[in-house]
This record gives structure tokens, C-alpha cells and sequence, in this order.
């Protein structure tokens, strides 16, 4: 970006700042300014966040400036120490239908980024989200995250997922096998009902009451 970009950007967030009236001329042609630089302008909008005490225009504007290639500079907003960066751009996120939501997914290796707020954004878009990197995350999170997902996963899961969660029953996390049985129990499969015969046998108690409910 250049000196001049730089300039017109600092000089548009400044009068967004600064605004009394969001439809006066100047204030719409500092929004035109930010729409056209696009991605530039992203940093010192969510920058911005936390300065302004009614973020209104600001996330409605940068909510137009989500997408799937901009998206690692809204999750360098939700790893901000700032709270009020936080809560504009997870309610940008909100707002956004322009990205895809499993992309959030990726997020949860960055151990700055609150994890509840990820599963805030996730449950928002449910409908949008696909099993296999919904699995794939459950996978890799640590321990201690993965209650985030479970109900994610029950949510998405469908008949083509059985033979993906019947693996993790395998799981050495009690928890992961606890909630692939309480979703497995949806499907009235021959599959799934060796599946839940075999962990009536678990070691955990939990796990076997939920096998023979299933």
C-alpha cells in the first residue's frame, strides 16, 4: 500500500471517528473512500473499533469488506487485547454472509483468539457448516476445547457422517466418545447399532448408559 492509500485511509477513519451525522457528504464519501480500498482499510477499521464508543458504522462497513481472503485479518481482530475490537469484529462476523464460516475452524489453532467466541460465530452460522472440518478440528483442538464443537457436530452430522463418528468412538478422550454416541444414536443403522452394542462394554459409565439409551 502506498504513502498516498495510507494517507486517504487515515485521514477517512478520522472523520468516521469524528462524525455527528453518518448521511452528511463528507462522512458517506469517507465510507466510499474505505469501500474502494478495500482490504487496505480493513487494519485501521478494526483498529478503529476500539476507539469509537458507537461502532455501528464502522462494523456495518467493515461487514462489507468480509471474505474468505480478508478473513485472517478479522481473526488478528479477535486475538486483540482490546475488548471492544473483540466485540465489533465478532459482531461483523455476525453480520457478514459474504465468507465461509468453516474457515472460522482454522482460527481455533491461534491460541490468542477467545475460543467462545468461535464457538459464538460457529453456532450463528450452523446451517452453513460441513462435518468434515467440523471433525477435523475436533481432532486437533486440545482437550478442554472440544465441548465447543460437540453440538456442532450433532447439528451437521447426517448418514454420510456415520462411518466418520463410529471412528472416534475409538477416541482415548471419554468426552469425544460420549458425543459421537449421543449423535450416533440419531441413525437407526445396523452400523450403529453394532457400534453401540460393542460400547456397552466401555469403560466409562457414561458412555455405556448413553450406548443403551441409543
Amino acid at each position: 500500500m502506498g504513502l498516498l492509500d495510507t494517507y486517504r485511509i487515515n485521514k477517512a477513519v478520522t472523520i468516521l471517528l469524528a462524525a455527528q451525522d453518518a448521511a452528511s457528504a463528507e462522512t458517506m464519501q469517507a465510507v466510499t473512500t474505505l469501500k474502494r480500498l478495500g482490504p487496505a482499510a480493513i487494519p485501521k477499521l478494526i483498529e478503529a473499533l476500539g476507539r469509537v464508543h458507537n461502532a455501528r458504522a464502522i462494523v456495518a462497513l467493515l461487514a462489507t469488506l468480509v471474505q474468505n481472503a480478508t478473513l485472517p485479518l478479522f481473526g488478528d481482530g479477535l486475538a486483540s487485547s482490546n475488548a471492544r475490537i473483540i466485540g465489533g469484529v465478532t459482531d461483523v462476523l455476525m453480520q457478514a454472509t459474504t465468507y465461509d464460516p468453516n474457515r472460522l475452524l482454522d482460527f481455533f489453532t491461534d491460541p490468542r483468539i477467545p475460543k467462545a467466541t468461535l464457538g459464538k460465530l460457529l453456532t450463528a452460522r450452523k446451517d452453513a457448516l460441513q462435518s468434515e472440518p467440523l471433525l477435523r478440528c475436533l481432532d486437533s483442538v486440545r482437550a478442554e476445547e472440544r465441548p465447543l464443537l460437540f453440538s456442532l457436530v450433532r447439528y451437521v452430522a447426517t448418514v454420510a457422517t456415520v462411518p466418520a463418528l463410529i471412528r472416534r468412538t475409538a477416541s482415548a478422550d471419554e468426552k469425544v466418545r460420549l458425543a459421537m454416541v449421543r449423535t450416533l444414536a440419531r441413525f437407526h443403522t445396523e452400523e450403529v447399532r453394532d457400534t453401540l452394542t460393542g460400547l456397552l462394554e466401555d469403560p466409562e459409565a457414561a458412555v455405556r448408559e448413553a450406548a443403551l439409551e441409543g
